[in-house]
């Protein structure tokens, strides 16, 4: 077993400067060897090298990225999603971070409240206060946000949000998967409020292979509340004012419970989602466009913005993301100043990537490298956690998707004094609960850059840095 980090990432590429000296389990960021550089350049010798390539594709692009990959994303999240999406709801974005932006700055006005849950992304705070909101703090618990907690803000505390930011599926930090009552519950107030839920969804994708599935994306239980007749319809009063207009295609099985949504789910998880339902059941183009009108007609008053990335699943350095979202929406975001001057914020990105999936790259990278890589280094780090963290009165849950253990150490340890201690004397290092608006005592691990020998060494060495620090205390 190794005594000192050997995965390592320096030079002028990277953001982070990771050396073999410590362990630095704080790094949210995918492990050096699971960049396809491969994969990518013969993604990039197809879109570009290739006969035919059109030479527009350097030009500025249209603001909302070019249809034919938004077709083509549309189809690849078709067959993960628990609802169909079409192309005409999506809008390039660079990243996550980007998309976070530029819903506040489009969404919102200087004043405005948003509410974080906590603990949150701790990068987050940094956005929301150079757009000039106001955060209002929701705490999370094992099932997400307490939707209880914000509803009894609102209605009888008097909050007025205008947004709402929530990693509602394998979260940041904690790991956490919002529960599909909650998620039902949470749309139906911000229908009730007119609030906006931001959903930060960026581990949507990334449940280990023999995890059960996550309870389908915001939108789609959205779209599924609309169709129970659970949501007001456009031109009840519900939902926000400027809201109005849809677009798309597809729809959610109809008359089905929660709980039927939540076997949907695991149906679209086998290959067996609504696109391969239109082509089993006919129709043609009839029921299609009857699709479409009824989806148009449900989501024109959708609350519900929701943010994607290629980050997490094939490489941060793409600088690609999207947002879902209804026409009405899209047509602010696309009025953002830097789009009207410079067109789609990422063409060459999304370009590479549309052959990422064209040729089924981003797939095989998903199921052959990032998910059973994930799914081996997080039961590395959380035996070690059972066998050196929980002796010492530590807890936590196991995730079961993303990259991230939120581990609750004993209530007399702060965290920020033992990371000193880590550091210094044991060569570990970790991300503290404060840092996340979390708890004091509490510390959140990632698994995704370390491989399972080097995670293994990280945990022991933070159990003696405990045991250290409990027995100067």
């Amino acid at each position: 077993m190794p005594t000192s980090a050997r995965t390592t990432q320096t030079g002028e590429f990277v953001q982070r400067q990771l050396g073999e000296d410590v362990i630095d389990l704080a790094a949210g960021q995918p492990a050096p060897s699971s960049l396809p550089l491969d994969k990518i350049a013969a993604a990039a010798a197809h879109r570009f090298g290739s006969p035919g390539a059109n030479p527009l594709m350097l030009q500025y692009g249209p603001e909302q990225g070019y249809a034919s990959f938004r077709q083509s994303l549309a189809g690849f999240l078709s067959s993960h999603y628990g609802h169909e999406v079409v192309a005409d709801e999506l809008i390039v974005t660079a990243g996550v971070s980007h998309g976070i932006d530029l819903v506040c700055r489009q969404l919102a006005s200087p004043g405005d409240v948003i509410v974080v849950e906590r603990p949150t992304y701790f990068l987050v705070q940094g956005i929301i206060d150079q757009c000039h909101l106001r955060s209002a703090d929701i705490p999370t618990d094992g099932q997400g946000l307490d939707v209880a907690a914000l509803e009894e803000l609102i209605e009888e505390g008097g909050l007025r949000p205008r947004l709402l930011y929530t990693v509602p599926v394998h979260s940041n930090p904690r790991g956490a998967v919002l529960s599909l009552e909650r998620r039902r519950r949470l749309i139906q107030l911000a229908h009730r409020h007119g609030f906006y839920i931001l959903a930060d969804e960026v581990y949507q994708l990334l449940s280990f292979p023999d995890a059960p599935p996550p309870p389908p994306p915001m939108r789609a239980v959205e779209l599924q509340l609309f169709e129970e007749g659970a949501l007001p319809s456009p031109g009840d009063g519900g939902g926000d004012d400027d809201v109005s207009g849809g677009g798309g295609a597809g729809e959610a099985p109809t008359g089905a419970s929660a709980g039927a949504l939540e076997d949907w789910s695991a149906g679209v998880g086998q290959g067996e989602g609504p696109q391969q339902q239109h082509e089993a059941g006919g129709g043609g183009g009839q029921g299609l466009a009857q699709g479409l009108q009824r989806r148009r007609r449900r989501l024109a008053s959708s609350q519900v913005v929701s943010l994607g990335s290629w980050s997490k699943m094939l490489a941060p350095g793409l600088r690609l993301g999207w947002a879902e979202a209804s026409e009405a929406v899209l047509q602010r975001l696309r009025a953002c100043g830097v789009l009207q001057s410079g067109g789609c914020i990422a063409p060459l990105s999304a370009a590479v990537a549309h052959s990422t999936l064209e040729l089924g790259l981003l797939q095989q990278h998903l199921d052959g490298a990032v998910l059973p890589s994930l799914a081996a280094r997080c039961g590395a780090m959380c035996e070690e956690i059972d066998r050196h963290l929980v002796p010492l009165g530590c807890s936590y849950s196991r995730p079961e998707g993303g990259y991230f253990v939120w581990v609750a150490f004993p209530e007399e340890v702060d965290t920020r004094e033992l990371l000193v201690r880590a550091g210094a004397r044991h060569s570990v290092r970790f991300s503290p609960g404060p840092l996340s608006h979390g708890r004091a005592h509490d510390a959140r691990l990632c698994f995704a850059f370390y491989s399972e020998p080097e995670l293994r060494v990280a945990v022991a060495r933070l159990g003696a840095a405990l045991a250290e620090h409990l027995a100067a205390a």
